[in-house]
């Protein structure tokens, strides 16, 4: 209303009266409104105290990770494979069941669990959070990662860098290998894998496991993600991506040269890995299904010639986004000018990727702090340049 006639009407009694009324009627509501806002945040503040609990994604989504030896006396699976000591992991049983109720009942312990009550390796944990959890009743997401398993590679960041190759000749291994199988069968059995729950197979390399055949048989038709060094091309896997869309390969590039390869890998065959690369391709039934994960190692492969060659890698074959990592062995060890270092190598790499209109995610063997850190740094390297 124009403030004149505004003015003007506001001189007339009845008018001023009925003006006056409206205004102490909104100022009544909008009281009203604020006390509201006020009670429903301390609601929300105690619902979050009384519901909030500490725990990660791998225990929400209710992961089930068999991470490390089948045939020690420690041989088990958990739900994560943080390089940390004391992570929570049940024990390998006699029977499936029995593996599983043991399981089920320590992922039920730790949600209940106040921190100071946690297992010890879950409080140390980068990833430990307090939130409401809208946690999962079924399995979203099975990771096979068993040891003994045999791989041509000689990646000098490895934890299991020996080739046993005579660990399928001893009963141990066999044994644990097949309860292994036993768990997993009763899991399926019993309705408590989702039907739409992601595996990933990164034992060693799949393509030359002595138990190939059996696990291709677990994951028919489920979506899978397929941690292959490439040193071949396997015509099933090729099939599986042909007929899973939601299915991929993962292959840990680390390099963009040949030579970095060879230093990174320790076997100098870099245009059998390209060759296979594109095999994989041409199977696939979608952009996207070809994965590369790039591990920085400073004063290794983290060069301008290196991201390069990966970022042609990545337009040549539709890799939507590069997975971004580091040496797992240095999470929770660096110091702060080796955090500082890494920090700015993987953020140029980013920078580039944004550059060349990449996608990329930092994985979580990156702190939270050294994740915001990169971002950071690669959008100082890119306002510098112009490029925002």
């Amino acid at each position: 209303m124009n403030r004149y006639i505004k003015r003007l009407a506001l001189m007339i009694p009845p008018v001023k009266r009925r003006y006056d009324d409206l205004e102490n009627l909104r100022k009544e509501n909008e009281s009203i409104k604020l006390q509201f806002e006020a009670k429903l945040r301390e609601y929300e503040a105690r619902l979050y105290e009384y519901e909030a609990g500490y725990g990660c994604s791998f225990i929400q989504q209710f992961s089930l990770i068999f991470d490390g030896r089948v045939d020690t006396e420690n041989a088990g699976f958990s739900f994560c494979c943080e390089p940390l000591p004391n992570i929570p992991r049940t024990a390998l049983r006699e029977t499936g069941k029995e593996s599983i109720e043991s399981f089920i009942a320590m992922r039920e312990k730790i949600l209940a669990s106040s921190r100071t009550e946690l297992h010890n390796g879950c409080a140390e944990c980068s990833c430990l959070r307090r939130e409401i959890w809208q946690n999962e009743n079924l399995i979203h997401y099975v990771n096979l990662s068993m040891y003994p398993s045999p791989c041509d590679c000689m990646c000098v960041y490895c934890l299991y860098r020996e080739n046993d190759s005579d660990a399928f000749t001893r009963a141990e291994v066999i044994e644990g290998y097949e309860k292994v199988f036993d768990t997993l069968d009763y899991a399926k059995k019993e309705g408590l894998i989702a039907s739409d729950a992601g595996w990933q197979v990164s034992v060693g390399e799949i393509t030359i496991h002595p138990y190939r055949d059996r696990i291709m048989d677990l994951i028919k038709k489920q979506s899978v993600r397929f941690c292959t060094n490439c040193f071949r091309f396997d015509k099933e896997i090729g099939k599986h991506l042909a007929a899973n869309p939601r299915s991929c390969i993962n292959l840990s590039i680390d390099s963009g040269t040949p030579e970095t390869w060879h230093k990174v890998k320790g076997v100098n065959n870099f245009k059998v890995i390209v060759d296979n690369l594109a095999k994989y391709y041409k199977s696939s039934s979608r952009d996207g299904q070809i994965g590369l994960k790039y591990i920085l190692l400073p004063d290794i492969n983290d060069n301008h010639e290196d991201y390069s060659g990966v970022i042609g890698l990545m337009k040549n074959y539709g890799v939507n986004a590069l997975d971004l990592s580091c040496d797992v062995r240095c999470k929770y060890n660096k110091s702060e000018e080796e955090a500082k270092k890494l920090i700015r190598a993987v953020g140029t790499l980013v920078a580039m990727l944004i550059k060349n209109r990449l996608k990329h995610t930092l994985l979580n063997n990156f702190s939270p702090s050294e994740q915001t850190g990169i971002e950071t740094f690669a959008e100082e390297l890119l306002n510098s340049s112009g490029e925002n």
